[in-house]
């Protein structure tokens, strides 16, 4: 038999050596983790260590945001550029039409029905700063790209006027129709008197324009000729010798055609302005226009020989000073006679000058022209406009004939936002024909145009 004093004391020896075998573990522990915890303090940054951490991560950041930076300005950038246009595809049908070749003028001019693009245009408008606009235009059609509109201008955004001035191509401040885009107008065309006494609505200056309440204002200084002033014909000669009076001889002659269509064609320069006002409904101003037209003699001497037999270019100086004035008033109406319909608009303007002038026409003399249109909406999707509109070339003539009046009926129609169809009838009365006793008599000259314009 087992002995409780033996069996008592081998427990107790077994608790003493399990109480020692635990403290040693736990010592062993306890330095183990003071080593680990040393080795950690002694793997720990210093401060220096940290803050050049710290730059290169700034160092990259700002690497990253460079970049993105350069996106917000080239995007800050596009978002001023705007891009526009529309282009006006037509068929037009005129009475007049022959087929062949023109003697007048040797281009097909007599085929008058025909597919045609009246106008292609490109605008591109940047206003990316809040100080300056930069419009640029061009026309692209079957004749060719030309340049409409090269404007740079400054806007002046402390004053209650809001001036702006603007150097370079621009269509002239006078009237209604000629600042009116030809998207907007309802007829294919600018009336009769527009056509003779602004041909392509623009020239090359500058202008201020700005506004007050209810009271717009602009005014410019322009070359004069236009942009049109392309086809100034004339006759040169080459002078051979000269008689014992000093006197040239006539030499050969040479036909020429002048180009002023980019350049002046004088030193004079013109100044135009139109005063109006806007009251919402009704709109209106009155227009000046005054200047001086460089007329270039039918036949000049532009080659001369001295004695030694060397010829020098004599040049186009003596050019003869006329004048060309306008006077100009116009009004336009926006009402709601028939409020189940739409609304209605009802626009007149009239134009008195002396000279018409152009490449092709240089007539000093009084001219009066004047037109008035009437629009009425359909809905939101259909209008219709009539325009009566006249010219005389010449006030001091009594004879009737040189009067040319036109009425042009007018069906619109807007499918889209982006779309208007036109279809116009104008009948013309303008006295170019002459019958077997050479009386004048109405040329058939009417024409009807259907258009399909685009804009974008």
């Amino acid at each position: 038999m087992f002995s409780i004093a033996r069996v008592s004391g081998c427990g107790v020896a077994a608790m003493a050596l399990t109480f020692t075998a635990a403290a040693v573990s736990a010592q062993e522990g306890t330095a183990q983790t003071t080593s680990e915890m040393g080795s950690l303090e002694n793997a720990s940054p210093t401060r220096n260590e940290l803050s050049e951490q710290l730059d290169s991560v700034t160092g990259q950041l700002q690497a990253m945001t460079e970049p993105f930076e350069a996106v917000q300005s080239d995007v800050k950038k596009l978002k001023g550029l705007k891009l526009s246009g529309y282009v006006q595809a037509r068929y037009e049908m005129n009475q007049s039409s022959k087929g062949g070749v023109s003697s007048k003028d040797g281009v097909a001019a007599d085929t008058k029905n025909q597919f045609l693009i009246r106008r292609g245009r490109l605008k591109a408008t940047y206003t990316g700063t809040p100080w300056s606009e930069v419009v640029l235009q061009i026309d692209a059609t079957g004749r060719g790209v030309v340049l409409r509109d090269a404007e740079v201008s400054l806007l002046e955004p402390l004053t209650p006027f809001g001036f702006k001035f603007t150097l370079g191509q621009t269509k002239l401040p006078f009237g209604f129709e000629i600042p009116q885009s030809s998207s907007d107008r309802e007829m294919p065309e600018r009336s009769l008197m527009v056509r003779q006494f602004f041909p392509g609505e623009r020239d090359r200056g500058i202008k201020v324009a700005g506004s007050f309440g209810v009271v717009r204002l602009a005014l410019g200084l322009f070359n004069g000729n236009g942009i049109e002033d392309t086809g100034t014909k004339f006759v040169y000669r080459e002078a051979v010798d000269t008689n014992a009076d000093g006197e040239i001889k006539e030499g050969t002659k040479t036909s020429a055609s002048l180009n002023f269509g980019n350049t002046d064609r004088d030193h004079w320069k013109d100044f135009g302005g139109r005063l109006g006002v806007d009251l919402g409904m009704i709109t209106g101003g009155l227009s000046l226009y005054q200047g001086t037209w460089g007329y270039l003699p039918a036949e000049q001497v532009v080659l001369v020989e001295d004695a030694d037999g060397v010829k020098t270019y004599e040049g186009t100086n003596d050019l003869t000073a006329l004048a060309k004035t306008r006077l100009g008033a116009d009004v336009q109406l926006y009402l709601g006679l028939i409020p189940a319909l739409g609304g209605t608009g009802l626009r007149a303007e009239v134009i008195q000058g002396h000279g018409i002038y152009s490449g092709s026409t240089q007539s000093d003399k009084d001219a009066r022209g004047w037109s008035a249109t009437l629009v009425q909406s359909i809905g939101t999707k259909l209008a219709v406009a009539a325009r009566v509109d006249q010219f005389d070339p010449d006030l001091d003539s009594e004879a009737t004939e040189d009067t040319t009046m036109a009425l042009e009926p007018a069906l619109l129609l807007y499918p889209t936002e982006a779309v208007k169809l036109t279809l116009a009838y104008q009948i013309v009365n303008d006295f170019l024909d002459k019958n077997d006793d050479d009386t004048r008599i109405d040329k058939a000259n009417n024409q009807l145009t259907l258009q399909l314009q685009g804009k974008f």
